[in-house]
Parts: structure tokens; sequence; C-alpha cells
């Protein structure tokens, strides 16, 4: 039982770490708390730079505004569908992407996280 436990895990980190879209999970207070290895090339960033960092710094200047309002959007409904922004990475490229969110709820029905995805659509 262990083993298949394990080789799960690993299925799904395979899964997570080499998909072409950006992955996330984000906490409630939207700091981010994981990440695959697409964001991390992407970003030109640090695992270790990266996480615990507010969500938000991930935007482009003329998404942030948007970026916020979709958080408080989640929040309220607990997923999000196609919304269309820009991140900006370390080396100052803008990428449009579109957002995808669903919510980790724990047995109590609170959120620990959420699970979200970035395409690029450009």
């Amino acid at each position: 039982m262990e083993e298949a436990l394990k080789q799960s895990e690993e299925k799904f980190r395979t899964a997570f770490n080499t998909s072409p879209d950006f992955f996330y999970r984000i906490s409630p207070d939207g700091k981010i708390l994981d990440c695959n290895q697409t964001v991390l090339k992407t970003q030109g960033d640090s695992e270790k730079e990266i996480i615990r960092k507010p969500v938000f710094e991930l935007y482009a200047e003329e998404s942030k505004k948007d970026a916020r309002k979709f958080f408080q959007e989640w929040q309220k409904i607990g997923r999000l569908r196609n919304k269309e922004l820009k991140i900006l990475t370390k080396a100052g490229r803008k990428i449009d992407v579109e957002l995808n969110v669903n919510t980790i709820y724990d047995a109590k029905g609170n959120i620990i996280s959420s699970i979200s995805s970035q395409r690029d659509i450009a």
C-alpha cells in the first residue's frame, strides 16, 4: 500500500513538473506555496526565491489590478475560468496567459489553497 501511494505521488509530481502550462498552489492569503518547473524556468527564479512570494508580484503592472480582482472572486466562489492576464518574467518579458483556478478544501470545508494553471496564449 505504501509503495502504491509513493508511485502515485511520483506520477503526480512528474505530471505537475513536466506540464507545458504553469501550475501553482496559492495560499488563501495570496502567497505561492508550490509551483512547477515550467514556472521556475520561465520566470527565471529558483524555488527558494518564488515560494512564499505574493502571487501578485508575478503579474505585469497592467494586470495587477485584475489579478487582485480575480483573487477576490476566487475567494468568494472557489473557481475561475479563462481569465486573461499578463505575467512578467524576471528578465522583463511579458507573457499573455489564461488563468484557471480550482480550490483544495480540508475535511471541514475550509480553503487549504488554490490549484491553478496558466497557459501561454500568445
